[in-house]
């Protein structure tokens, strides 16, 4: 429940906001600081909730093996979170406007968004092997 509020919550509070007409980047009007800390706070919320899956509902399983992997996965999870953190509050400014074509925030989430896949589907599998 609140992963699916927290998803909300983001997609109600944009990075930026849309351009209206139809014009194109970089919109004329500026939105206000406090949306974009919306929406930071609330995808970390959202991830932070993601990676509790693998490191507390998945790993309690009967297979040690599964159970270390899904522990391995949450805690990158956790690590990935971790460097949006340190990108966001610790590296300088210079550095931030030279890593922006890169999108690194994204990419870093987008990774995050794979490893709790990875490990849904592997739990699913896990499942689907139980019962046959």
């Amino acid at each position: 429940m609140i992963a699916g509020a927290s998803a909300f919550a983001v997609a109600m509070f944009p990075t930026r906001a849309p351009c209206l007409n139809g014009q194109t980047e970089p919109c004329p009007t500026p939105q206000p600081a406090i949306i974009g800390m919306a929406h930071g706070f609330f995808a970390a919320l959202l991830f932070l909730t993601l990676a509790l899956f693998p490191l507390v509902l998945f790993s309690q399983t009967a297979d040690a093996k599964r159970a270390r992997l899904y522990r391995f996965c949450g805690a990158l999870m956790l690590f990935l979170l971790l460097s949006v953190a340190v990108y966001a509050w610790r590296f300088p400014h210079s550095w931030r406007v030279a890593l922006a074509p890169f999108r690194p925030v994204y990419l870093v989430e987008a990774s995050l968004v794979f490893v709790f896949a990875y490990t849904w589907l592997k739990k699913g599998q896990e499942l689907a092997e139980e019962r046959a």
